[in-house]
């Protein structure tokens, strides 16, 4: 069986063939739930009554389950036709596929499709009415989303599937996806649109940068370092860009890579650039999950977001311990925790977390002082220490010269008074005059150590002369 897709020319044939498995691929209860998301979507009220009402339930889901959403227009001064159809189309359509009526189904497919097509080319509306009321929506439908997902995974993915699963357990290339509606939570959660740049690292078979470009219109940008699971990301692109042509939308730019995160160029130019950052870190190992915290927190923008499946800053606790209040996890970034359900992921039959951290503004200078070493200071404190030691081992070999070793020995310990020599941390800016003033000690001590040098060489040369 066919059906008729919103765009012009855009139609799709269906195997009406039913799996042993429930779980599996059925392309016979897929067109159906294709047909009902047009309908619900690109239509107005008048033209729905065309079709007959909708059935309360059905082998998919409810007419106005979980997915549905008011974004589809709805035009008040448009309603329905005051006679019924004859016949009642997606009644009949359900009752067929209950029944196992393969004639029955066809009959009243056929009878869907050509109301469809007089639709998309009306002779009273040249303009194709399903494209049109495109335009119309203020956002994209929610059913509509995970229907092209949806058709997308079950084409280019479900095939594949058993190559998917092998990787070597408990490492960091263990496969699992996040699920369209989780996916649908996450773009909410970080305010994604059709100017913000995505970034997925670990974009496995490209479903998320995918879906985050059709559902906000964003840039999106992944990199995955199993070549097969990258080979199937890019042939599952193609399908999808023709999908959303077929159901007449236009999804946001999309860039796959194949290459290690860590080191691909590419992938530090985009996450600096980047308004959000995903990763799925859920299994990674410790080492890695380590090495794009450091990667990506210490990169991202201002006012950028960062999506993780296993909170960060968990081997930053000693590091606390050792210096309170250098904790810059917290001072850079706002977390939220929010909740999946089991249905979000591919991997368990339990719920989680999932953690969404926000940039804040670039922190005020003495923030970012306070959770500094004052690398000027420490130099300075090694370069008097130095001093200091050095002085303490000269020998006195005469007047001249023990005078002049006691005034360097006095500079060396002036200078090292004056700087701490290990600062826990520093309250206020550097004082400009104190800068100056220990410039000239230094000065001072330089000159006095030369004066020093010159003596030892005197007293040498006549010594050796004597």
């Amino acid at each position: 069986v066919w059906l008729e897709y919103p765009n012009s020319g855009s139609k799709e044939s269906f195997t009406l063939l039913r799996p042993k498995d429930k779980e599996h691929y059925n392309p016979i209860l897929e067109a159906e739930a294709s047909l009902r998301a047009i309908i619900q979507s690109y239509l107005t009220p008048a033209q729905q009554a065309l079709f007959g009402p909708m059935p309360k339930g059905g082998p998919i889901f409810d007419w106005r389950d979980k997915y549905s959403d008011q974004s589809s227009p709805r035009r008040p001064d448009m309603k329905p036709p005051g006679n019924e159809p004859q016949v009642d189309y997606l009644q009949a359509v359900q009752n067929a596929i209950e029944t196992r009526d393969g004639p029955a189904f066809l009959e009243s497919f056929a009878e869907i499709n050509s109301i469809l097509q007089q639709l998309k080319c009306s002779t009273s509306h040249p303009e194709n009415a399903l494209i049109q009321a495109v335009r119309g929506w203020s956002s994209l439908p929610k059913v509509v989303v995970l229907r092209v997902m949806t058709e997308t995974y079950n084409r280019c993915v479900i095939p594949h599937w058993k190559e998917l699963r092998r990787y070597q357990a408990f490492s960091s290339e263990v496969y699992g996806e996040l699920m369209p509606s989780l996916v649908y939570k996450i773009c909410q959660h970080t305010a994604l649109s059709e100017h913000s740049l995505f970034v997925d690292l670990g974009s496995g078979v490209g479903n998320v940068v995918a879906q985050a470009s059709l559902q906000t219109g964003c840039r999106s940008f992944g990199i995955e370092i199993k070549p097969n699971r990258a080979s199937i990301a890019c042939d599952a692109m193609n399908d999808f860009r023709a999908r959303c042509h077929m159901w007449g939308l236009q999804p946001g730019e999309i860039e796959l890579a194949e290459g290690d995160m860590r080191s691909n160029p590419r992938v530090h130019e985009l996450v600096k650039q980047a308004d959000v950052v995903l990763v799925n870190n859920r299994i990674f190992e410790e080492t890695l999950h380590q090495a794009i915290e450091t990667q990506v927190l210490e990169n991202v923008k201002p006012g950028a977001y960062v999506v993780c499946l296993r909170a960060f800053g968990r081997f930053r606790q000693k590091t606390q311990e050792k210096r309170p209040g250098c904790d810059v996890l917290s001072q850079s970034f706002a977390c939220e925790e929010y909740k999946y359900e089991p249905d979000d992921i591919s991997w368990g039959s339990k719920g989680g977390s999932y953690y969404v951290y926000h940039r804040k503004q670039q922190p005020s200078q003495g923030e970012y002082l306070r959770c500094q070493p004052d690398e000027a200071n420490s130099r300075s404190a090694a370069f008097s220490r130095s001093v200091a030691t050095s002085c303490a081992q000269e020998v006195d070999l005469s007047a001249a010269g023990a005078e002049q070793s006691s005034l360097v020995y006095q500079l060396s310990q002036k200078l090292a008074t004056h700087t701490p020599a290990r600062p826990a941390r520093v309250e206020r800016l550097p004082n400009r005059d104190d800068d100056v003033h220990m410039q000239e000690v230094r000065e001072e001590l330089e000159a006095a150590q030369a004066e020093q040098l010159g003596l030892l060489r005197q007293m040498s040369s006549k010594f050796e002369t004597g």
